[in-house]
């Protein structure tokens, strides 16, 4: 693999990554990059040595902090970059605290305002988010993947695409969004089990003149345990804790839960005499409409897994590598 020279006359030589590819830079160049660079090129071992190892950094990522420190701006990357390397970038970024450095030229490698970004296998741009402190895209991504995140078996968090989510996820988000996903099913739960009881406990027929009530009741008795034994939550009750599916996900099943509802034919008195009022079925019987407008109330209540010390870890991000004169405006 070709040395790549940042400065012809550099006096240090990076070797980045497992590929051990090789940079030719200033020193003192890099040492103005971060405070960490700083400390390890002028104070540590590595201050005078002619050669340094990243084994553990991406050597695409290092090269573009290389190319904006070198002032080498007509080798950077022309247009949108990809995930990957956004992601890349921003975990070089983030170890060495070289955001202000980057920062200022995202504009051309990103959107924030894309929507995009909430599209099914896109969750590691909630990462790149944290890193360079774009609040709102953060923000939709986290309140997008609290709705369809899952778990296994073995409690592991999943995005809708079967990634599990355990690296390079900002700090306490992913047991926020495991907490708030199993009460929101136990609240959808509570919704249906109300119903359950009610259906068990109680004349359900709202006909007033009918003469099919108890066909009517138990007509919606079993449509109701059908519906939610198909779901497997009959019998035993569960709870949030049993069930591995997105919020999302649920509340798309149980909404879709259907009670049949009789036809009948219903003779009442009108002005004296007896006349016949032909009659679809018991519409006000069904229970179902009722549910889903409760379901839907839980189902739009699940809130952001976002919290205060976050947000405010973004806009301390985002200050980074903005002029001074920006700042105050």
């Amino acid at each position: 693999m070709a040395t790549i020279f940042l400065r012809d006359d550099g006096d240090l030589t990076l070797i980045v990554g497992e590929e051990k590819q090789r940079y030719v830079v200033c020193r003192r160049t890099i040492s103005g990059v971060c405070k960490s660079w700083h400390t390890m090129f002028t104070k540590f071992s590595e201050a005078s040595a002619a050669e340094v190892e990243l084994p553990d950094d991406n050597p695409k990522a290092i090269l573009t902090i290389l190319q904006i420190a070198h002032l080498r701006f007509d080798q950077l990357p022309a247009g949108e970059l990809s995930l990957d390397v956004l992601n890349q970038l921003a975990i070089v970024c983030d170890k060495y605290d070289a955001v202000a450095t980057v920062r200022p030229f995202l504009t051309t490698w990103l959107q924030p305002s894309s929507t995009m970004y909430l599209s099914p296998g896109n969750e590691r741009m909630i990462w790149v988010a944290w890193v360079f402190g774009y609040q709102k895209m953060f923000s939709d991504i986290a309140l997008k993947l609290q709705s369809t995140i899952y778990t296994t078996e073995d409690g592991k968090c999943m995005s809708v695409e079967g990634t599990v989510l355990d690296e390079h996820m900002p700090p306490k988000l992913i047991e926020r969004m495991l907490e708030i996903r199993q009460t929101g099913i136990d609240d959808l739960l509570a919704v249906c089990y109300a119903y359950i009881d009610q259906v068990e406990k109680e004349e359900t027929c709202r006909e007033r003149h009918s003469k099919m009530k108890e066909q009517c009741h138990l007509l919606t008795l079993g449509s109701i345990v059908h519906a939610f034994r198909a779901l497997e939550i009959w019998k035993p009750r569960r709870t949030g804790a049993d069930i591995h599916q997105s919020v999302s996900s649920f509340y798309k099943a149980v909404k879709h839960v259907k009670t049949s509802t009789i036809q009948e034919t219903i003779t009442q008195a009108s002005y004296g005499h007896y006349s016949p009022r032909s009659q679809a079925g018991h519409g006000e019987c069904n229970l179902t409409s009722k549910m889903v407008v409760d379901l839907l109330k839980v189902y739009n209540a699940v809130p952001t897994p976002v919290e205060n010390f976050q947000l405010e870890r973004i806009q301390q991000q985002a200050k980074k590598g903005v002029p001074l004169s920006s700042k105050k405006d």
